[in-house]
């Protein structure tokens, strides 16, 4: 494929520190606040020697990511052939920091269909974590804007002995197409959409959605926030008696003045 390549010149490898990855994507516009003053927008545009340019428009609602890629040959005379943009995702819902490579909490798995709490959407890698420790952030996900043509799940360090990481395995083009669960584990997914052909001055796009899960509260916190809302609505039952009764006694009031 022409142009192919991680489009991040740095990534951490499955680690805390980054490394550079040899990609060959240059910027051609560096990310900014898309409007001065609003934090949840942002944009950048990048460029390969080959003739590809990406724009790349970020969204932040609420816990949601909403990354949008357009992706353009410039070329006047050459065609993209089997156009394919694939997406890693190695999240860690009980920090990156979380004791060592090999205990770290991260369960991941691919899913036919989003989780219904979610949305819906055909193809999503999830990841959960042990929400019994302190150090639990949250889950997370990602999913593009239709099912995928290939997916992967695995370990991005701590293999165990031969296996290989899915980082190297994807820069590769090597999707295993295994569900998992992978974990608990520094473990990592990912999903590849196969974008088709790019003729000269062509352009096609493409939406991938990553968030947080936050879990529900467990039946005890459901218990207590319950039996907060009866008392609320307990001291606002009381509160709209005392009212009235102030009504009654201000209208009586006015009775006797106009007598």
């Amino acid at each position: 494929m022409t142009g192919s390549g991680w489009l991040s010149p740095s990534m951490d490898i499955g680690t805390t520190v980054p490394n550079l990855v040899g990609s060959q994507w240059g910027i051609l516009t560096d990310i900014a606040y898309t409007t001065p003053g609003l934090q949840n927008q942002t944009f950048s545009e990048i460029s390969h020697p080959n003739g590809l340019q990406i724009a790349i428009t970020t969204t932040l609602t609420d816990a949601l990511l909403n990354i949008n890629f357009v992706i353009r040959n410039t070329s006047t005379t050459n065609t993209v052939s089997n156009l394919v943009l694939s997406d890693y995702f190695n999240f860690h819902p009980n920090g990156s920091l979380h004791s060592n490579q090999s205990t770290r909490q991260g369960t991941t798995r691919y899913l036919a269909n989003c989780p219904a709490h979610i949305g819906t959407c055909n193809g999503v890698i999830y990841t959960t974590g042990n929400q019994s420790l302190s150090t639990f952030v949250s889950q997370g996900f990602v999913y593009g804007q239709r099912a995928p043509d290939a997916y992967a799940t695995g370990y991005a360090s701590g293999m165990p002995i031969g296996q290989q990481a899915l980082f190297t395995q994807m820069a590769n083009g090597i999707f295993n197409n295994q569900a998992g669960p992978v974990g608990p584990a520094d473990s990592a997914g990912a999903l590849a959409y196969n974008l088709g052909n790019l003729a000269p001055l062509q352009q096609t796009a493409f939406t991938f959605y990553k968030g947080l899960d936050v879990p529900t509260p467990e039946p005890a916190a459901w218990a207590m926030m319950s039996l907060g809302l009866i008392l609320l609505v307990l001291r606002a039952r009381r509160q709209r008696k005392q009212n009235l009764e102030l009504a009654r006694l201000r209208s009586r009031m006015d009775c006797v003045k106009q007598v």
